[in-house]
């Protein structure tokens, strides 16, 4: 996030926010034969605006972590969680669902996209409904690479640019 103050703005002119989307993606109960688990998916943006809140610099990154638990509600000790980004082409995203792109380069493609934009206008990004979640369907975004689901960063994004301060 400080590497982001040098982007040739004046200083004085920008303003850094940040913002955390953050949802439960689903659950098991724990059981005497299992352990039970609990998704959670959390996205963060860091923005810097211009004096007419226009984003300036955009950087997006997703966890997507999983923990499991006993029946007797326990914790189950798990590696260490590294991030979409952190993760790269590792993340898999071509292999599994046959994306064009990984999802590091689509978060790329939608940090481009949504630089200019205000905290409104990244919440106005068209989405269509497809396999029960929200994916991109503006021309712009398509045409930069990225057609997975974008809500949870058009929200991280559009906080991070309303609390910049």
């Amino acid at each position: 996030v400080l590497s982001m103050v040098g982007c040739g703005a004046e200083k004085e002119s920008l303003k850094l926010g940040m913002g955390v989307h953050a949802y439960i993606n689903g659950s098991a109960d724990a059981d005497a034969d299992n352990n039970g688990n609990a998704e959670v998916v959390a996205t963060v943006a860091a923005v810097l605006v211009d004096k007419d809140g226009k984003i300036v610099k955009c950087e997006i990154d997703t966890l997507d972590a999983t923990v499991a638990f006993t029946s007797e509600g326990k914790a189950v000790a798990a590696d260490g969680f590294k991030t979409k980004a952190e993760l790269g082409s590792d993340y898999g995203m071509v292999a599994y669902s046959g994306a064009t792109k990984e999802w590091y380069e689509q978060a790329d493609a939608f940090e481009e996209v949504a630089v200019g934009k205000t905290a409104a206008e990244v919440e106005a990004i068209k989405t269509q409904e497809a396999k029960g979640h929200q994916i991109a369907v503006d021309k712009a975004l398509l045409d930069a690479g990225c057609s997975m689901q974008i809500t949870g960063m058009q929200a991280a994004i559009a906080q991070a640019a309303t609390n910049a301060r």
